[in-house]
Parts: structure tokens; sequence; C-alpha cells
């Protein structure tokens, strides 16, 4: 659900492979556990530069947080 008023302020923290990637989260997803996170394309190939099957990547530490103030929600 896009725009999901629960989300407002939430931010994810990835830690993966040592690279560290904060982003607001903006929707949610009913069926997905806490541990699975959709990116963008840009946020996964800062995560994953070898590239790889976009979305499908094990592994990583996710953090959920209020969004620091130099982060805007979308």
């Amino acid at each position: 659900m896009l725009d999901d008023p629960i989300c407002k302020n939430i931010c994810v923290k990835i830690d993966y492979n040592g690279k560290t990637l904060t982003v607001p989260i903006n929707n949610k997803c009913p069926e997905c556990t806490p541990s699975h996170v959709d990116l963008s394309i840009d946020a996964f190939n800062y995560l994953e530069p070898r590239g790889g099957l976009v979305g499908r990547a094990t592994g990583a530490t996710l953090t959920y947080l209020k969004c620091p103030s130099k982060i805007k929600a979308c």
C-alpha cells in the first residue's frame, strides 16, 4: 500500500557486505515478512554493485528506525 500512514517517517538501515544504506519506507507489503524489503534498482546496485538478481539478496541486516532528519520520506 503506497503512502501507508504506518510507514510515515520510518526508515530501514541495511547493512550488507560492508556497506550501509538507510532509506525511507514508503509502503507496506501485507504478505511480506519483516525480514523482506524491496529496494529500488539504484539502492540495490549500491549495496550489490556486481549486479545479481535484483531483489534477491540474502545476508543483510535490517534495522527499522525513525528516519534521520536529513532523509526525506517519499
